[in-house]
């Protein structure tokens, strides 16, 4: 049994684009639909700002570069907090990394020696060498995503640590519930289980 299901329309004097996507399973059929999404949408991110940056970890591994060399350049708390704000960028190589079965910490290492030349070099998730030079072998990021992804984590990171207070709510009060006697040949030694 094969499904279709239409998701766009278009014609000659219309801006509109018709996609059949058909499937043998409604699941096979959602996640072809979600993938034609995720597409379309990562085109018009790409349409709006055409500016790319290095993938792979490449990008944060240089934002935490320089933001721990400005972190060294201010004095006070500030300092603490924005060498913490350079580590976190860290993590997404460091994910990849392990992800991937290579040791992260000497993979981090290895791309922090490596940015002191290249700014491009990046996690290789797929062969022996643990680096590659991202801009060379075309792995790229939007720079608007990864602008608004960071823009977003900044916010709820802030959010977090403007709480300064949590309310617990109590359990709602009413009828216990019976407790129930486990059928079968037990005895008093298996109520635990």
């Amino acid at each position: 049994m094969e499904i279709a299901r239409r998701c766009m329309s278009r014609s000659e004097n219309s801006a509109v684009t018709t996609i059949v996507v058909r499937g043998s399973t409604q699941n096979v059929l959602d996640d072809i639909e979600q993938a034609l999404d995720d597409g379309i949408c990562e085109y018009k991110v790409f349409e709006r700002n055409k500016k790319f940056v290095a993938g792979a970890g490449g990008f944060e591994i240089e934002m935490s570069k320089k933001l721990s060399e400005y972190g060294d350049s201010i004095k006070g708390l500030t300092q603490y907090s924005v060498k913490k704000f350079a580590e976190a960028f860290q993590m997404v190589p460091r994910v990849l990394a392990e992800n991937s079965g290579l040791d992260a910490t000497e993979v981090l290492s290895e791309l922090f020696v490596a940015h002191q030349n290249n700014p491009n070099m990046a996690v290789n998730v797929e062969s022996e060498t643990q680096l590659i030079d991202a801009k060379q072998d075309m792995v790229l990021d939007n720079l608007e995503a990864k602008k608004n992804a960071f823009i977003l984590a900044t916010n709820v990171s802030i959010t977090i640590l403007l709480v300064d207070q949590i309310v617990m709510q109590k359990p709602a009060g009413g009828p216990k519930m019976p407790s129930q006697r486990m059928s079968g040949p037990m005895d008093q030694n298996d109520a635990g289980f």
